[in-house]
């Protein structure tokens, strides 16, 4: 295993430890539970000095921006106060994170993505969701319309990639109309920075 790899593998592990011991004191008994979705760290790499992830639990999907491995975890690791928020830049956009404190992870910063997540039937649709979100942040695209379509079907609970071929015709026809058409009013669309950047619950625990 590349030296990376077991970085970000270590990563996840200690991720995931901390939110299932959430999970079992803390979280026990609450209703908003969905006893369908486990927790598992999906997605994490390396980002820009940190290590970047979805983290999907049985009460929230976050994007999660965790600070290295170090000999200390539970040393303190940044000066802010927990609940300040930031702004960070990705690919597609800038996303509005918040920021939070564990003793198992230390300091960390999260972007709510679901909260609650009552609405996935099972985990492996959770899985999907988070790692179609992650891969939107990151996506470089001169289409803008799609983009927004993409994180509206997600936010509707359906992956990008199993929209009926009609739709994304008809969703590109409109879009051409609208550029075409500096009067009519653009469609309803819940923008991917909207999704991400607050259209969601903030979820800490």
């Amino acid at each position: 295993m590349e030296p990376a790899q077991h970085i970000a593998q270590q990563m996840a592990e200690r991720l995931e430890a901390c939110f299932r011991a959430i999970e079992t004191e803390r979280m026990a008994g609450i209703p908003i539970l969905n006893p369908a979705v486990e927790v598992e760290a999906v997605g994490m790499r390396e980002w820009q000095g940190q290590w970047l992830c979805v983290l999907v639990t049985p009460w929230f999907i976050n994007v999660m921006l965790l600070p290295d491995v170090d000999e200390d975890a539970q040393a303190p690791q940044e000066s802010i106060r927990v609940g300040s928020k930031r702004s960070f830049s990705f690919p597609g956009g800038q996303f509005e994170f918040i920021h939070g404190n564990e003793a198992a992870i230390g300091s960390y910063w999260a972007c709510s993505l679901f909260s609650p997540v009552l609405e996935f039937g099972d985990h492996e649709t959770a899985v999907a969701t988070a790692s179609a979100s992650l891969e939107v942040m990151f996506e470089e695209s001169e289409d803008a319309s799609q983009k927004e379509q993409e994180m509206a079907m997600i936010w509707a609970g359906e992956l990008p990639e199993q929209a009926p071929a009609e739709e994304t015709e008809q969703a590109q026809d409109q879009a051409s109309k609208n550029a075409s058409d500096e009067v009519e009013e653009a469609p309803a669309i819940v923008s991917r920075r909207a999704f991400l950047r607050g259209k969601t619950r903030e979820a800490l625990p």
